[in-house]
């Protein structure tokens, strides 16, 4: 901040004087939700109602196709330039989330759990002040320790710093409407290479009792083969006895093996790792831990650091007789589950872990093609659109950056 606290740290050439500190109410209209219960909503014919989950990355989305009775309708309808809150909410995170309506939406109104803002300032500077930590601020105050929900009264009584001079409302406004729509765009990229991989992962490997996969490269004709994993890799069991690492591993489904303190944001492994496996760089290890979205845990490669420790719960190996960026996407797909269903325990599940022993682990059949050149090409056009994914979660997080850092020294 600057010694006067009225004005920004950064500001658009041309503007002076301090801004204004201002109440909510004195720069938006506030209106409740609709209160429904299931016995109100219809398959269609009704009004469409926007929920807390219509709410994503600061837009408005059509996602539920929620809609009630008209006789039920009780609420204003929402234009053009509102701005929605989730203002209740059984995880408190949520409460504050907010998103612009953009595009109009005939007869919709506001659901439960969220209410409507409808700013007499400009609505694109509006939504950008709900972006700021000055509101997240707010929200966590008005919340307080027991209070679950923003009600309109603690709205109102919310205040902020705004410049009095329009012409620098909308120059703020059309800045972080350029900054937000050049973030979606890049976030649908993202998401649209994401389906693309998943797609390709679901085509370029056999299915279920197929010799060979539904899309394949020019040249490459021979049959796929089925080999239990043990002929085409090995098991690791060396320890970091000597303590060649000091760096405590974990898998993550998501991102794969990383450091341990980073993810969690500190070291859950014993002080002493020396009784830990010893991993090097290109390795796998399989974790048998389900989660979310991976009920028979995840297999990963280290491909981030050179070594590391790893808990002997981990099964360790490395390939040996296939392709080992193959085998990185080969367990990217869902064809290893029914393996690993085979010969897990019914019901065995203990604090999260599959009961799964490494020996029967390394019975499980893995599909390969015959010729590693096949196997090699497989592996460098998944390889690809990895790392294209990875650019574009650059080109995000710096997008991401620039925006926190704007909203920081923007406003007051």
């Amino acid at each position: 901040m600057t010694e006067n606290n009225n004005v920004p740290m950064l500001r658009f050439a041309g503007f002076f004087g301090d801004w204004e500190q201002r109440y909510l109410e004195e720069i938006c209209e506030i209106y409740s939700g609709l209160t429904y219960s299931p016995n109100d909503i219809v398959d269609a014919g009704g009004t469409l109602v926007l929920r807390s989950s219509n709410v994503k990355d600061g837009e408005i989305v059509d996602a539920d196709n929620v809609y009630v009775k008209s006789e039920v309708v009780n609420c204003e309808n929402v234009a053009v330039g509102d701005v929605v809150v989730v203002v209740r909410n059984g995880s408190r995170n949520l409460i504050g989330k907010h998103g612009l309506v953009k595009m109009p939406m005939q007869n919709t109104v506001v659901g439960a759990f969220m209410s409507g803002l409808r700013p007499t300032t400009q609505p694109d500077f509006f939504n950008a002040l709900l972006d700021t930590p000055l509101f997240d601020f707010a929200i966590a105050q008005n919340l307080g320790a027991t209070i679950n929900q923003i009600t309109n009264g603690m709205f109102k009584q919310m205040s902020f710093a705004t410049p009095s001079d329009e012409s620098e409302q909308t120059a703020i406004g059309d800045f972080f409407r350029s900054l937000d729509d050049t973030i979606a765009l890049k976030r649908r990229e993202h998401e649209k290479m994401l389906n693309i991989k998943k797609a390709m992962l679901n085509k370029m490997f056999p299915k279920d009792g197929a010799g060979v996969p539904e899309i394949r490269f020019d040249g490459f004709t021979e049959p796929w083969e089925s080999r239990p994993l043990t002929e085409i890799t090995e098991r690791i069991t060396r320890k970091n006895a000597n303590l060649e690492t000091d760096l405590p591993l974990t898998i993550s489904a998501q991102f794969g093996l990383v450091d341990q303190r980073d993810f969690f944001n500190h070291q859950v492994a014993s002080r002493n790792i020396g009784g830990y496996f010893l991993l090097l760089n290109g390795e796998f290890a399989y974790n048998k831990s389900y989660s979310n979205g991976y009920p028979w845990g995840a297999v990963k490669r280290l491909d981030k650091h050179d070594m590391g420790a790893l808990s002997t719960l981990y099964i360790c190996f490395k390939s040996t007789d296939v392709v080992s960026e193959y085998l990185v996407y080969y367990y990217e797909t869902h064809l290893w589950h029914k393996e690993v269903e085979k010969i897990a325990a019914e019901g065995a599940r203990n604090h999260g872990l599959l009961n799964i022993p490494p020996l029967d682990f390394f019975k499980t059949v893995v599909i390969v093609p015959s010729t590693e050149k096949e196997q090699i090409a497989i592996g460098e056009f998944f390889r690809s659109i990895d790392s294209l994914l990875d650019t574009q979660r650059e080109e995000l997080a710096t997008l991401q950056n620039i925006k926190t850092v704007c909203l920081n020294k923007m406003f007051v």
